[in-house]
């Protein structure tokens, strides 16, 4: 009675969708066969919306169904192994060896082009050699640490 619960409330959705359906659609017809005619578009309005609600109305039975089904299916993954959480995976890394990093490669540093063209100076947020050149003079950002380099730090590296 109680074995996948998650399929039964999705059926259960689709019966309902269609019970809502075919209810629209008889009131409607119902109401457009009513002497009075007015009730032909109060009989379209409720077949075309009664089907609508029906549908949208019938999402949150449905989706519910899928998360049971979800769950189940996660559950059954754990309890076989096959899947490992968070905190297993984590216990796992710290008892594993950790394999050696290779040092990092220092950052090339960038040459003039046109020597001469070019003045030297610090970045003065990461203390890198840099080269500016008149096109720079307004500001740039430092291609190591991604700092600005306003045309105020440029003019006082410039006076030392």
């Amino acid at each position: 009675m109680f074995n996948s619960i998650g399929q039964k409330i999705k059926s259960l959705a689709k019966v309902f969708f269609w019970i809502g359906v075919i209810g629209s659609a008889v009131s409607g017809i119902v109401m457009m066969t009513a002497d009075d005619e007015g009730m032909i578009v109060f009989g379209v309005l409720t077949i075309v919306f009664g089907i609508m609600f029906s549908w949208v109305g019938n999402f949150f039975i449905y989706g519910f169904g899928q998360l049971v089904e979800n769950s189940d299916r996660m559950v059954q993954l754990l309890e076989s192994g096959t899947v490992s959480t968070k905190r297993e995976r984590k216990a796992e890394s710290e008892r594993a060896p950790q394999p050696k990093q290779a040092p990092k490669a220092a950052k090339a540093v960038p040459q003039p082009s046109e020597p001469g063209k070019e003045k030297e100076m610090a970045c003065p947020h990461c203390a890198q050699q840099l080269y500016v050149t008149e096109q720079d003079a307004s500001g740039f950002f430092c291609p190591f640490c991604g700092g600005k380099v306003t045309a105020e730090d440029i003019s006082i590296d410039n006076e030392r």
